[in-house]
């Protein structure tokens, strides 16, 4: 607010330059009015000074002129939008700007997408830009989890795990009350436990076998041990060890090729069926498979028919049926048997295609019942009843592989897994059997997979140069069969 106080009549003539009466009343003729003016004038200042004055009980303060310099007054002050975003390194500073701040100005603040790591100690980080209340945080990660290993580890991956996830089983420990009969072997697996409650226990030929880094450990539970196996998965498994037993001699009329524990009983000569021909002895026991050893290579679809008198495992006997065996696509010393067993007399006859020779025989052999096992070994006690140089014991492996035709005699079966004499273990000097002596062959560290559950099995041959070379003898054969572990 700008006032002026206005002296009415002022004199402009200077005391010194008066010189006359005259002059002074003049000079002074309006003094009065003067006076009056100027007590005027103050009372217009008081009443301009009351405008602007207000009381607070008995001290006067100048008013608020605070609205004069807001940004939209009529005295306003410079302002300006701040300059500086807000974030993890501002620091607190006067500033350098002629301006001020609005009390509701707004900060720019730094954001930006969260890099947090997850590690093992806290740290401020580094980082200019500051989170929002709803950003996210990359804890997981869509890596499947490691498998279970064989130690401890931290690890070294920056990922939280989700509380569902996981881990592949390698190398679990199964919990189980545990007991290994006799003649039974159970296997853990490599990178696997087992661990047993209060005490496990391996009776007579039991054995436990460890493979790789597997491991067996006893813990303390207060629990009873019990002769059963509990709560055990797979991959574990169980390698039953058996014996199979037989009785055997050699007859005392004659010497040979014999069998026991099954047979092969073979044609004499190569036939191709064409006209038929029939094998086997009429309402004999027969019980055995019918086969061929193919002699030239097939050029055609060339079908076999079998027809006779037929027996299952079950018992069930057909006495009028039939099975066709394909040649067709087989080569010279390919091997083909039927999947049924006959009894009696049986016809063969071609009844497809182009005829070739084939040697043919019935085969009866040892695949316990019907399942897979594995050959570990072989021994055999006898008392001779006649001398013999010429005697051996073989145990033959039959499969359909390993066959070599032979034209107008018998084909050549599969080696043998293991032999006594003639080249084998005893080589062809100490292999003599001698009349009213006893004698024995074992063989142990075999291990031949015979597939019990297709057209796989044993036999054992029995040779002699001298009639009943063999008075009386018995012969077993150990075996190993895996079994899943279904146990409860």
């Amino acid at each position: 607010m700008t006032m002026q106080i206005r002296i009415p009549n002022p004199q402009r003539q200077r005391i010194s330059d008066i010189t006359t009466i005259e002059e002074i009343n003049r000079w002074s003729g309006g003094i009065d009015t003067v006076v009056d003016g100027i007590l005027r004038a103050l009372q217009d200042i008081q009443r301009a000074i009351a405008t602007v004055t207000k009381t607070t009980g008995t001290t006067p303060e100048i008013a608020h002129h605070a609205p004069q310099h807001l940004p939209d007054g009529p005295d306003a002050l410079s302002t300006a939008a701040p300059t500086t975003a807000l974030g993890g390194e501002s620091a607190n500073s006067t500033g350098t700007a002629n301006a001020f701040s609005r009390n509701n100005h707004d900060h720019d603040v730094a954001t930006d997408t969260p890099a947090i790591v997850l590690g093992a100690s806290a740290s401020e980080g580094g980082g200019n830009a500051l989170l929002r209340n709803d950003a996210t945080i990359a804890a997981f990660d869509t890596t499947n989890p490691a498998p279970l290993g064989e130690s401890a580890s931290p690890g070294v991956i920056a990922k939280a795990a989700r509380r569902d996830h996981v881990h592949k089983r390698d190398g679990i420990a199964y919990h189980m009350r545990m007991f290994v009969p006799t003649g039974t072997i159970l296997t853990v697996p490599t990178k696997h436990q087992i661990i047993c409650h209060n005490e496990y226990l391996v009776e007579g030929t039991g054995e436990l076998a460890l493979e790789g880094t597997g491991e067996l450990l006893v813990d303390d539970f207060d629990e009873p041990s019990r002769a059963s196996l509990l709560s055990v998965l797979n991959p574990v498994s169980y390698i039953v060890t058996s014996d199979k037993f037989w009785g055997f001699d050699s007859p005392s009329g004659s010497s040979g090729t014999f069998y026991f524990g099954g047979f092969y009983e073979l044609g004499a000569t190569h036939d191709d069926f064409n006209p038929s021909i029939t094998f086997g002895t009429i309402n004999k026991a027969e019980g055995a498979h019918f086969f061929v050893v193919v002699g030239i290579d097939a050029i055609d679809s060339l079908t076999l028919l079998i027809s006779g008198v037929s027996i299952t495992d079950e018992g069930v006997l057909n006495t009028t049926d039939t099975e066709t065996i394909s040649l067709a696509g087989k080569v010279t010393d390919d091997y083909v048997e039927t999947t049924k067993k006959w009894l009696s007399q049986i016809t063969i006859a071609v009844s497809g295609g182009t005829a070739k020779n084939c040697n043919y025989g019935f085969v009866k052999y040892w695949d316990n019942y019907n399942a897979d096992f594995t050959v570990k070994g072989i021994e055999a006690t006898w008392l001779g009843g006649a001398n013999d140089t010429g005697a051996n014991l073989r145990v033959l492996h039959h499969r359909p592989t390993g066959w070599t035709y032979v034209a107008g005699s018998t084909p050549i079966g599969p080696p043998a897994i293991a032999k006594m004499g003639s080249g084998g273990d005893y080589g062809s000097i100490y292999d003599n059997v001698r009349n009213g002596e006893y004698g024995a062959w074992k063989r142990t560290g075999l291990s031949t997979d015979v597939s019990g559950s297709t057209d796989e099995g044993t036999i054992i041959q029995v040779v002699t140069t001298a009639n009943k070379a063999f008075e009386l003898g018995t012969a077993q054969m150990q075996i190993q069969v895996t079994q899943a572990a279904t146990l409860t």
